[in-house]
């Protein structure tokens, strides 16, 4: 996952507006059975341990560092309040934000983005324990919006980029199938456009 500003506001100790943050996901129950761990995360140190060789192997490790590490038992508000309220003060001011989730297929980018209603409870964005990314965003945005009292427009797009192909998935068509098309913007202000 990867969260980005185009405000020029300076976020972290490097300065830098692009911020690569790792979310490495618990083992399902068939993995439970058949696998064991070849990774270790460590939030503090902010680094992904990978076992290269076999189980009791230490020369065969490398070590990856990154901006934010979130290990198997981070919980989904946890990820929200480190990685993406940080950033909506500026989505407020206006300014374009981008939250990316990229991985394999299963690696839980659908659960961390989306998350999942907690059955037969009524929470609410910051007490549910299974929503994502996408709609405590989605609720604190128009808590702040209403909070302010004034007049405003917003305008959301969710897009998968799935096999190379561009997907809208908040299409409201009868073919949600139907592929976006990718043009360079020919006035050359906003790269590329959908």
């Amino acid at each position: 996952m990867a969260s980005h500003n185009s405000s020029g506001l300076k976020r972290d100790e490097k300065g830098s507006n692009i911020q690569v943050v790792v979310r490495c996901r618990p083992f399902n129950t068939v993995e439970r059975k058949s696998s064991y761990g070849v990774m270790d995360c460590d939030s503090n140190r902010k680094e992904v341990v990978v076992k290269t060789g076999g189980m009791n192997d230490k020369a065969s490790r490398k070590t990856y560092t990154f901006d934010m590490v979130f290990g198997p038992a981070a919980k989904q508000i946890d990820v929200y309040r480190s990685v993406v309220f940080p950033i909506l003060d500026e989505v407020i001011m206006g300014y374009n934000c981008t939250v990316f989730a990229y991985g394999q297929t299963g690696t839980g980018k659908t659960f961390t983005m989306e998350g999942e209603r907690t059955p037969d409870e009524q929470f609410t964005w910051e007490e549910d324990p299974l929503a994502g990314v996408i709609p405590r965003t989605l609720h604190q945005i128009f808590e702040k919006l209403s909070e302010n009292g004034t007049e405003f427009s917003v305008k959301v797009s969710l897009l998968e980029i799935y096999n190379e192909e561009l997907f809208d998935l908040l299409s409201t068509g009868d073919d949600v199938t139907e592929r976006l098309q990718l043009f360079d913007d020919p006035r050359n202000k906003r790269g590329v456009v959908v």
